[in-house]
């Protein structure tokens, strides 16, 4: 700046005030620091809104990918849902949901205070002396089923530990096959009933055929079978149960409900009257006439029973109560003849002694 005043000097012709031009050369020196210091505040708010706009678009970034990711959720929801909207289609389309006009959600009902009920026990209870007489004359089969084990070695074993079939149940149909020896044993619905059956078949009835109805079996059930029958009940060959005769065993153990052209509602209008006299019949889950349906069982909407009950307050046509096993299983000075099979190594490690039955075998007349 002093060469730029010497220089100036020099050169103009006119009188320099020395004192002055330093003054203003300062003052324009603070001029010039002036603007520098403002230059350099605004180039650090420039650099701080910078930060700020920065952060904002880190920010709307960050709120973008939220965005986005709850924009997959919902598609991957949406997704989801139309393969649940597809799947009530498909079960709606083959039957497996029905829409009511009316919903109604299932309640157990109490039999106990039903006067008919009470007289209906007393007559169950007067048949006691004939259920021990039958559970009696089991014991030549006796030794035999006590070798069925607690858990089946082989997949066609029967086994006392399962969870459909349980002890009275097991031990009745094996005792049963055992003494009536039938010429065929017709099941509707097979699995651990049918092993029952093949393992009595082997031991004390060679020459019975077993004949399995059933459209979805467990695989290897067709491997102890004589005979399959592959579709529902409703579609076999009216025929055939033309043929049936006393010599004869029929066990129903189907889907349990009662709908316009179901298994169960075709056994009872259109099988079962056909039955020959004297022909031994089961069916399976029925707690008559002890109590309805548990509650556990509520959201299989179960309907037989209600059927066999109409069945039996009408006269049963006259069949005989045989067996009814879920009453025998309540009531152990009935079931006494077996007391020693429930305490037998392979039976009380699967039941722990708690004695269940849900089958009613009948007699038809």
């Amino acid at each position: 700046m002093l060469k730029m005043f010497a220089r100036k000097k020099l050169t103009d012709d006119k009188p320099v005030n020395g004192s002055d031009e330093i003054f203003a050369l300062s003052h324009k020196l603070a001029e010039l620091h002036q603007k520098n210091t403002n230059t350099r505040q605004e180039i650090s708010d420039v650099r701080a809104e910078l930060s700020r706009a920065s952060q904002e678009v880190s920010d709307v970034r960050a709120e973008l990918s939220r965005a986005s990711q709850e924009v997959s959720d919902v598609r991957a929801e949406l997704s989801r849902a139309y393969v649940a909207f597809d799947e009530l289609a498909a079960k709606q389309a083959t039957g497996k949901i029905v829409e009511f006009e009316y919903g109604h959600l299932p309640k157990k009902r109490d039999y106990s205070s039903l006067p008919h009920m009470k007289k209906t026990m007393s007559w169950f209870e007067a048949q006691d002396n004939s259920y021990i007489a039958l559970l009696s004359s089991f014991a030549p089969f006796l030794k035999k089923a006590m070798e069925i084990e607690d858990i089946a070695v082989h997949s066609t074993d029967p086994s006392w530990r399962n969870p459909w079939f349980p002890f009275i149940d097991g031990i009745t149909t094996y005792c049963l096959i055992a003494a009536v020896k039938p010429k065929r044993y017709v099941e509707v619905g097979s699995g651990f009933s049918t092993k029952f059956a093949r393992r009595a078949i082997r031991d004390f009835s060679s020459e019975t055929k077993l004949i399995s109805i059933d459209p979805y079996p467990r695989d290897e059930i067709n491997n102890i079978c004589d005979e399959i029958m592959r579709m529902p009940l409703q579609d076999v060959d009216p025929g055939f149960f033309a043929t049936l005769t006393a010599e004869d065993m029929f066990f129903l153990d189907s889907s349990h409900r009662v709908d316009q052209g179901s298994d169960v509602a075709v056994f009872f209008g259109e099988i079962l009257p056909l039955f020959p006299t004297d022909m031994l019949y089961g069916i399976h889950d029925i707690f008559y006439p002890i109590q309805d349906y548990p509650n556990e069982w509520l959201d299989r909407h179960y309907s037989e029973q209600y059927m066999m009950m109409a069945y039996l307050f009408g006269g049963a046509d006259g069949d005989e109560i045989v067996l009814p096993c879920h009453y025998v299983s309540q009531r152990p000075h009935v079931y006494a003849p077996l007391e020693h099979v429930i305490k037998s190594k392979n039976v009380i490690a699967a039941t722990a002694a708690i004695v269940l039955g849900l089958a009613l075998w009948m007699r038809k007349a």
